[in-house]
């Protein structure tokens, strides 16, 4: 999961590789 990730602005894009990997 990359949703807890310390990035500015990569939240949205985060979750995208996150859901799409699982």
């Amino acid at each position: 999961q990359g949703l807890d990730t310390p990035v500015p602005d990569g939240e949205t894009v985060s979750i995208i590789p996150a859901v799409a990997g699982g």
